[in-house]
């Protein structure tokens, strides 16, 4: 047994001798990854890393008090999402209703 774990342990020695040092691989390219979205008219490319999630627009419950283009608060997922009103934001008046801009 002492004689195959020693023919076995020159084995290694004389490979480890003989090898050659792989190359190291390349470094892998930095992606930046986004998605486009429009809201009151105006394109804006956020990063993946940004967004958390993209759902449906949820059911909202005013608040009393906020802004008009606050259009309230959703459930999801647990928690409480305020919900914005993208023309108010950008200051941008809807047609037939909806949401008005007014100063900050």
């Amino acid at each position: 047994m002492t004689t195959a774990l020693k023919a076995l342990g020159e084995l290694q020695e004389r490979y480890a001798r003989c090898a050659v040092e792989l190359p190291s691989p390349p470094a892998p390219e930095a992606l930046w990854v986004g998605v486009l979205l429009e809201i009151a008219g105006v394109r804006l490319l956020v990063a993946v890393t940004d967004l958390e999630a993209i759902i449906e627009t949820p059911v909202t419950t005013r608040v009393p008090g906020t802004r008009p283009w606050v259009l309230g608060i959703a459930a999801h997922q647990g928690g409480l999402l305020p919900v914005f009103c993208g023309d108010g934001l950008f200051e941008q008046r809807l047609q037939g209703g909806g949401c008005e801009s007014t100063a900050w």
